[in-house]
């Protein structure tokens, strides 16, 4: 599927097929990538829902709000991973199939502890 290129702090990309036909009316499969590199594809999005989401202000909001939770989803692979079994890089493994977050790169890993602190710390300030 192609997918537009967005300007947000959590979305990297959008896209959007029809299930049946080429009819801007049906439903349809939503890929969403994720700045992260993790791609989630939700099921039968209406076509009216991918348009607001391309227009809408903060894509991550309108995600949250119009998206996640509204339509089955499922995350994807990389390509040339079959999950567990196949991955074919086990450390360098963005799709998470391996339970194990590796969006963030810490180039010295005794600097790790304190990576994680620093990131608690930001989550707790924003609660606020």
């Amino acid at each position: 599927m192609e997918r537009i290129p967005i300007k947000s702090s959590q979305v990297k990309s959008i896209g959007w097929e029809p299930n049946f036909s080429d009819s801007e009316t049906d439903n349809g499969v939503l890929q969403v990538e994720f700045t992260s590199l993790a791609v989630y594809e939700y099921k039968n999005v209406p076509y009216t829902i991918y348009r607001q989401f391309l227009a809408a202000e903060s894509k991550g909001s309108y995600l949250a709000n119009h998206i996640k939770g509204a339509f089955e989803y499922a995350r994807l692979h990389v390509a040339g991973c079959d999950g567990l079994k196949g991955c074919p890089s086990l450390t360098d493994c963005i799709c998470w199939c391996h339970k194990v977050r590796r969006d963030v790169t810490v180039p010295n890993p005794d600097l790790a502890p304190a990576l994680q602190k620093s990131i608690k710390k930001v989550k707790q300030s924003k609660k606020v």
